[in-house]
């Protein structure tokens, strides 16, 4: 089963909520899909990082982890 983008966006848009509940507009900017994200893809774990820069902009990136690979980034964007 592939995981639509949207589903991406909305984990990591609660993610953000929850981070930085006193900021009030949270959105993304140049989102890009790299990679589909298959569910009971050997064992890989979906993972939602968030990459802090120096202002009010928060750069993130979306991947899974897993036995047997390196790390591999499905969406990023800002």
């Amino acid at each position: 089963l592939v995981v639509p983008g949207a589903v991406y966006l909305e984990l990591l848009l609660a993610a953000a909520r929850r981070w930085r509940p006193e900021s009030r507009a949270v959105g993304f900017r140049g989102v890009l899909f790299l990679h589909p994200f298959v569910v009971g893809d050997a064992g890989r774990t979906a993972v939602g990082r968030f990459l802090p820069g120096g202002g009010p902009a928060v750069t993130y990136e979306f991947a899974s982890e897993g036995p047997g690979g390196p790390p591999v980034v499905h969406s990023r964007g800002a």
